[in-house]
């Protein structure tokens, strides 16, 4: 009997070691090229932000995720306001799922290799295209569409759950907001997407980590392995958390 539940392609449970587990899986073409999806959650423990960016640090070109990041690139450090916000993040995160630690707490966006390069939208485009009228209304009917006795049930279990244990079970389950069709999954990956084409095109790096959440994976393997003829060569699971 097998004790791990894959939710997602890149997210499961074990419930034998009753731990969290994120993907990196490594997919290869023809001509040797590999690009690495590197499968990160918001919160987890400190070794595994450590070995999921030491993984990364190894690679030719890591294109990883931030709103923004592309304007902030090169300060090397927060400015004060910057500093605040973030402590009281982390101190939050702590305080809601159990002492985890938050990922931009971990992981020193402000001071990274020279091989990482941010690859993301504008805080101006993600307010633009996440904000309109259209993005509005799909969130709207999203939340309305939800199965209200599915929902009290999942409700109803949580409260004999940890506080880790819920978010374990949260990130890899449904979620009551599904985003893949939205500008916060879609558009990003986009830019992803087209960067890595691009990438390969001109032969500027043949082997690329993308370090992104976890839920993003899945839009962009589809891309990767429809597109640029990429194929599934290994996987990883790295442990995120135990609960």
């Amino acid at each position: 009997m097998s004790w791990v539940i894959e939710m997602s392609k890149f997210l499961r449970l074990d419930e034998g070691k009753k731990s969290l587990e994120a993907a990196i899986k490594t997919y290869a073409d023809e001509k040797g090229n590999e690009i690495s999806l590197v499968s990160c959650v918001h919160v987890g423990e400190s070794e595994f932000f450590n070995e999921i960016k030491s993984y990364s640090d190894s690679k030719e070109k890591v294109l990883y995720e931030g709103v923004g990041s592309k304007d902030a690139r090169g300060k090397g450090q927060r400015d004060m306001f910057g500093n605040i916000m973030n402590e009281g993040m982390a101190w939050f995160m702590s305080m809601m799922t159990g002492g985890l630690k938050y990922q931009t707490k971990e992981i020193d966006y402000f001071n990274l290799g020279d091989n990482w390069e941010p690859c993301d939208v504008s805080m101006d485009e993600m307010i633009q295209n996440s904000l309109n009228p259209e993005q509005l209304q799909k969130l709207i009917g999203t939340m309305f569409s939800q199965d209200n006795a599915k929902m009290a049930e999942q409700m109803k279990a949580q409260k004999s759950m940890s506080q880790r244990e819920m978010i374990a079970r949260t990130v890899t389950g449904d979620g009551p907001l599904p985003m893949e069709d939205m500008y916060i999954a879609k558009g990003r990956n986009e830019v992803v997407n087209q960067r890595l084409k691009s990438i390969f095109d001109s032969k500027e790096a043949n082997e690329v980590a993308v370090f992104y959440g976890a839920a993003h994976m899945t839009g962009i393997e589809e891309y990767i392995t429809k597109e640029l003829g990429f194929k599934e060569k290994d996987e990883k699971w790295v442990e995120a958390f135990k609960y």
